[in-house]
């Protein structure tokens, strides 16, 4: 039984591997603690699987190697792969292009033993590029999971999900999680859907957990040249966008779950109208998130409404 399992997921990232695995040996550990890691090959067809044998072998790491092969592409298919196949108590999602800090397993492994309320943590991603990055990067950080997700550590649930990058959990929470069918499944080989790691948080906060950010849990995220462009990052808000209506019947669930149907229809009204009275040339864009966030409570009859309320049952 190992303490902590490292799940690394992976489509056609051999070429960036190096620099994650290295960050990864590099984690100071407490000697009592053991720890792996859960390599998922995704369908790669670029040899990843034995890109990943040979670099580990060339680190000789104090963590073991696990290689699995999920062959349906999407993010949330290859994480299940990953909790399927870990030991450990604890578990860190850890994407090929993410490195970890020389701390961040200790410093993880402290936080969710220390305080059992907290059903996930999660830390900041430093941006790093071969480029110099936009001058709009300020305002595009978070959607590349980088940036500060608050002012301090501190509960987050009221923004309702951590960075799916360095997400430290427990590894029994993440069965229950991953029991029911996901309504999202994330990236998919190029294509931007997003939500998941939204929808992993959501199930978490049902389960009746807290969401905690830590300032010192710190990762770099690397961001190619192709990424670094308006063309991407309008397809990363496409992206979000596909995802609000259906996430927002989460929000539902956890925020209004003891509303009745009348009270819920009143609710809806009251915050799209409240959208209207406020909108004050906001973006277009920006006041159709707001509006889907408020239709999405009065759409609780629908399919993916009955399958989140399968979800909260199996949370319960």
């Amino acid at each position: 039984m190992k303490n902590i399992s490292v799940i690394l997921c992976c489509h056609n990232g051999a070429q960036r591997l190096r620099p994650t695995l290295e960050h990864l040996a590099k984690q100071k550990l407490s000697a009592m603690l053991s720890w792996e890691l859960v390599f998922v090959d995704n369908a790669s067809t670029d040899g990843s699987a034995d890109v990943v044998r040979q670099l580990w072998a060339e680190m000789m790491p104090v963590g073991t190697l696990k290689v699995v092969a999920e062959p349906k592409t999407g993010l949330i298919h290859a994480r299940r792969a990953g909790i399927v196949a870990a030991e450990g108590d604890l578990v860190v999602f850890c994407d090929d292009d993410n490195w970890l800090q020389d701390d961040y397993l200790q410093i993880a492994y402290n936080l969710l033993t220390d305080h059992p309320e907290y059903g996930a943590v999660g830390g900041r991603g430093i941006a790093v590029a071969d480029m110099p990055l936009p001058a709009e990067w300020a305002e595009w950080e978070g959607d590349y999971a980088c940036g500060r997700i608050a002012a301090e550590s501190c509960v987050c649930d009221y923004r309702r999900s951590l960075f799916g990058a360095g997400l430290a959990t427990r590894r029994a929470l993440m069965q229950k999680v991953f029991a029911a069918p996901f309504v999202l499944c994330g990236r998919q080989g190029t294509v931007l859907t997003s939500g998941d790691d939204s929808e992993i948080c959501d199930r978490i906060m049902l389960a009746g957990y807290h969401l905690y950010y830590e300032e010192r849990l710190v990762f770099q995220h690397y961001m190619p040249n192709e990424r670094l462009t308006d063309t991407y990052h309008h397809r990363l808000l496409q992206g979000f966008e596909q995802m609000y209506g259906q996430l927002e019947h989460y929000s539902a669930a956890i925020v209004y779950g003891r509303m009745t149907r009348w009270q819920l229809l009143q609710e809806s009204c009251r915050r799209i109208g409240s959208v209207l009275l406020r909108h004050n040339g906001r973006s277009l864009y920006k006041l159709k998130v707001f509006l889907i966030h408020g239709l999405g409570l009065m759409c609780l009859a629908d399919d993916i409404a009955k399958q989140i309320r399968n979800v909260q049952k199996i949370m319960k």
